[in-house]
């Protein structure tokens, strides 16, 4: 049978979907999106940047934590709805379920969970982890620069956030400095593309004062970033 695509067109009850089954597997009240899952319920219209990535998405990261079984809870997911199963052949997404406490996240990681919706009958309490933990956690495993740049760049975290939440974090302080390093490394090339983003458009206004072409030799990405999404109780 052919996998469906999970993609940038793929609507958020898809996401409202894999809540109540898994919910429903584990008898659980509330369910925790993590990775790009939670990105597409917390940022507005994807740029193209988070946008590729959910185009070739299709797993659903999960998180299992307050509960009285789970690394069983996290074993039964990934076998009935993860991937290569029975769920996946038939909607195209699977489930990547895993306990709390070996995800990469940084300490005090469930105060700053973004709650997506009122626990309403019969449906699951849907939570988010925040995109500056995503983030960090991302810049601690594998940095993947464009995606980080992406959500700096549309204001869903900063730098500033990003190092305050860094300060309480206990890692090794190797692994720190290099997260730290990485922060301030992209705040300084947006930085950098947003100063010469300001001199060709000023140079442009120029040129079309004294009735000369254009000239613009910069590609500006400022703006294009993903940005935040307000949510609508659901």
């Amino acid at each position: 049978m052919l996998l469906q695509r999970f993609n940038s067109d793929m609507e958020l009850y898809h996401l409202d979907h894999i809540a109540r089954a898994a919910g429903g597997m584990i008898n659980a009240s509330q369910i925790t999106f993590t990775g790009l899952a939670s990105l597409l319920r917390t940022v507005r219209v994807p740029s193209s940047v988070l946008g590729a990535r959910l185009d070739e998405a299709e797993r659903v990261e999960l998180l299992i934590y307050e509960n009285h079984d789970p690394e069983g809870c996290v074993d039964l997911l990934n076998e009935t709805m993860g991937q290569h199963s029975s769920f996946h052949l038939k909607f195209g997404y699977f489930v990547d379920a895993r306990v709390s406490w070996d995800a990469q996240l940084p300490t005090n990681w469930p105060d700053r969970l973004e709650y997506l919706n009122y626990p309403l009958n019969r449906t699951p309490h849907l939570l988010s982890v925040s995109p500056c933990d995503i983030v960090l956690g991302n810049l601690a495993i594998w940095p993947d620069t464009m995606l980080n740049m992406d959500l700096m760049l549309g204001g869903v975290t900063t730098a500033e956030r990003l190092l305050s939440i860094l300060e309480g974090w206990d890692i090794p302080r190797d692994k720190k400095f290099a997260v730290r390093s990485l922060i301030l490394e992209m705040e300084s090339t947006i930085s950098q593309v947003e100063q010469a983003s300001q001199t060709s458009a000023e140079m442009n206004l120029a040129n079309r004062a004294h009735q000369s072409p254009p000239v613009n030799n910069v590609v500006s990405i400022v703006g294009q970033g993903s940005r935040r999404r307000h949510h609508a109780a659901s």
